[in-house]
């Protein structure tokens, strides 16, 4: 399980830092404007990353036994969600 993103694609260090290619460009380019990136901008963006995560490992060649052993993992943490909501 894992997050695909963390953060809005503008919070990014290389928006944040606006390092760019070449000598800075297209922020320091003549035909560049100032602009600012901030990730909170993005509200519903940062809702849906922080309520979504990823489970990777689920392509051949893993088998049916496999799967069936995440699903039995993921109930076992449902059936006890509100415990696991109180170690998080």
């Amino acid at each position: 399980m894992g997050q695909w993103q963390t953060m809005p694609v503008p919070g990014q260090s290389v928006f944040q830092e606006k390092k760019g290619y070449g000598k800075g460009c297209p922020w320091t380019c003549s035909f560049g404007r100032d602009v600012q990136y901030r990730a909170e901008d993005y509200p519903r963006t940062l809702e849906f990353l922080a309520s979504h995560s990823y489970l990777g490992g689920v392509h051949p060649p893993n088998d049916m036994r496999l799967m069936k052993l995440f699903v039995k993992g993921f109930h076992k943490v449902i059936d006890t969600i509100d415990r696991v909501m109180e170690l998080a």
